[in-house]
């Protein structure tokens, strides 16, 4: 029983990362971008990246 929730939650995790991959790829050049500029402290901003439903970083 443990291998198959273990396997199950493996194929959902897989499944969320394609999901996500725009968005988390996205923000890796923005991270990357603000320190090759000389930002000590990058900073998310959800709203340059033109990322919607991310209010909670605000």
């Amino acid at each position: 029983m443990t291998d198959i929730g273990v396997g199950f939650m493996a194929w959902l995790n897989l499944i969320a990362l394609i999901l996500l991959q725009k968005t988390a790829l996205k923000t890796f050049f923005d991270f990357e971008k603000q320190l090759k500029s000389g930002i000590d402290n990058p900073v998310f901003n959800s709203d340059r990246l033109g990322i919607k439903n991310a209010d909670e970083w605000h």
